[in-house]
């Protein structure tokens, strides 16, 4: 009887210790740009996280970081126990296939692997992959947050071909990339910025995880002001010309 009660109790705590190691949720992001650059980031179903940077740039020797806590998640929001010195964010948001990192005026993002996770979905990024889609962050003046969707990026794709096809001063459209932000404003308008960058060895992998930050560049660096509501161009922005 001994032995019965005990042979119980070791499968309930093996069946406990199986649930706590369950992954929630896998996401990275890696370039092999500049050397081997690598974020990663493992949810538990215990609650528990562990963030790795691993950076080897160039014949620099390699660099690890490490990062592990606790989490707590409400449908699609991730909460951190502590700042995620990382990523400058003390929560995240699963979407679109990526999991968003936001504190103040930075965003970054890694791509979702495995989930088991609530993610919300607005974008089919299949369609758009030279696209990548950042919310519009400004402390200085209140804006009304806008969630575009698929059907928005079509409108916005087809206004961004157009203004490329007609102004002389632009590259190709299939040499760029596009980061794309948008908010709505004291009429109810969503107006969008399209920030276009020639689609190089720099920027092919890493803009679709955070905001490129560029002052020149030419017409490599071009940004296009938008009004959706009206369907036209408002303004077309070439780095040097401003």
């Amino acid at each position: 009887m001994k032995s019965f009660i005990l042979i119980i109790f070791l499968s309930l705590f093996f069946i406990s210790c199986k649930r706590e190691k369950e992954n929630l949720l896998e996401a990275e992001f890696t370039s092999s740009n500049l050397g081997d650059y690598r974020k990663w980031i493992l949810i538990k179903s215990d609650s528990t996280f562990e963030l790795k940077v691993y950076d080897k740039v160039f014949d620099d020797p390699i660099k690890k970081d490490s990062l592990s806590g606790k989490v707590k998640i409400k449908n699609d929001t991730i909460y951190f126990d502590s700042k995620n010195h990382f990523f400058w964010a003390e929560k995240a948001i699963l979407k679109d296939g990526f999991i968003e990192f936001f504190q103040d005026e930075q965003v970054n993002k890694l791509e979702i692997i495995k989930s088991k996770l609530n993610q919300s979905q607005t974008i089919d990024y299949s369609q758009f992959p030279n696209y990548a889609v950042f919310p519009y962050i400004d402390n200085h003046i209140e804006l009304r947050y806008y969630e575009l969707t698929t059907k928005d990026l079509l409108q916005i794709d087809k206004l961004i071909r157009n203004e490329i096809n007609t102004n002389a001063k632009l590259r190709d459209y299939s040499d760029y990339i596009f980061q794309v932000s948008s908010f709505l404003n004291s009429k109810n308008e969503i107006l969008v910025d399209v920030d276009l960058f020639c689609n190089d060895i720099f920027n092919e992998n890493f803009f679709k995880f955070s905001p490129i930050r560029m002052k020149d560049g030419g017409n490599c660096n071009v940004w296009i002001e938008l009004n959706l509501s009206k369907n036209e161009i408002l303004n077309t922005h070439i780095a040097g010309s401003l």
